[in-house]
C-alpha cells in the first residue's frame, strides 16, 4: 500500500490483498510511510456517491460500492477510480504488478 498526497491530490495504491479486504470488509483503514505516518486514511464502500471529509489526522474516503466492483471486474489494470473531491483529485489504484501476480489472465 502506497498513499501520496499535497494540497491537490490524494493518491492511494493498493496492492491485492488491501483490495481483497477493502472489497470482503467494506472498510480499510491505512496510515501513511514517512511524513505521512502521521496521517490515517480510511477508505469505505458506500452508497452511490464519492465523498472525502477531512478530521485531522484521518481522511476519510467513501467509494461507491458499483466503482468498485467495476474495477475489480477490470483487475489487473493500470486505471484505477479517479475523482474531484472538495477541490481534491483522488485516484485509487490497485498495484498492477502485484495483480498480474495475483491473478490469472484473461484473453
Amino acid at each position: 500500500m502506497k498513499i501520496q498526497f499535497d494540497q491537490t491530490s490524494l493518491r492511494i495504491r493498493l496492492d491485492e490483498s488491501d483490495w481483497a479486504e477493502l472489497l470482503q470488509q467494506g472498510q480499510l483503514s491505512l496510515c501513511g510511510p514517512g511524513p505521512a505516518a502521521a496521517w490515517r486514511v480510511v477508505l469505505r464502500l458506500h452508497g452511490s456517491n464519492a465523498d472525502l471529509a477531512v478530521h485531522a489526522p484521518a481522511i476519510e474516503l467513501a467509494i461507491p460500492q458499483a466503482d468498485a466492483r467495476a474495477l475489480e471486474q477490470r483487475l489487473p489494470c493500470r486505471d484505477g477510480l479517479d475523482y474531484a473531491l472538495a477541490g481534491i483529485r483522488v485516484s485509487i489504484e490497485v498495484d498492477v504488478r502485484d495483480s498480474r501476480k495475483q491473478r490469472p489472465r484473461r484473453d
